[in-house]
């Protein structure tokens, strides 16, 4: 339902880039997304997960492994300073109430500093390897899905039913009605 997507998908990641981007994190990624980049390593701009944002249409996509580590490693060091103290986070249940934490790994960007993540640590009632927005300039989190498997069947079922579609020229979006 994307195919001008696959025309900027990335070759396969190697187990040996997957550990490295493990290693660098100080984090086990899970078995799925482990897979997800055996298959995909990113995309050049290429919108393929919708906005999860209602102020603007931005579609988010894949990032290559190397762009998680830079962009969690900047968001560390971030939080590290202390740049995230005096910030508000508004996080749904089962997301730790924080503005940014080292177990979200950000494996999809829209370009403009938000993330989808994949949640190593939730809050008590959320799943390990829940998927979750990070919106960079609000803190809110919301969970998308209970695991990455999930999310992409939830995306895929939402494209065959026409309840979401692909725009060559901005990503996976809701349809727009031309009325």
């Amino acid at each position: 339902n994307a195919p001008d997507a696959l025309s900027s998908a990335g070759a396969p990641a190697t187990t040996q880039q997957i550990d490295e981007a493990e290693t660098a994190m100080a984090s086990q990624l899970p078995s799925e997304l482990r897979e997800f980049y055996a298959i995909l390593n990113g995309a050049d701009e290429s919108g393929v997960f919708p906005s999860q944002d209602e102020w603007d249409d931005m579609a988010y996509g894949p990032l290559p492994l190397e762009q998680i580590v830079d962009e969690w490693t900047s968001q560390k060091e971030l939080l590290d300073m202390g740049d995230f103290a005096d910030r508000d986070p508004s996080s749904a249940s089962g997301i730790a109430n924080d503005w940014w934490n080292i177990s979200w790994i950000p494996f999809a960007g829209n370009g403009g500093g938000d993330f989808i993540c994949i949640d190593l640590a939730p809050a008590s009632g959320g799943t390990c390897g829940q998927i979750i927005t990070h919106s960079h300039e609000s803190g809110e989190h919301v969970v998308l899905a209970s695991s990455l498997a999930d999310y992409l069947q939830q995306l895929a079922d939402a494209m065959e039913s026409g309840a979401l579609e692909y725009d060559p020229d901005c990503g996976v979006q809701t349809p727009v009605d031309d009325e």
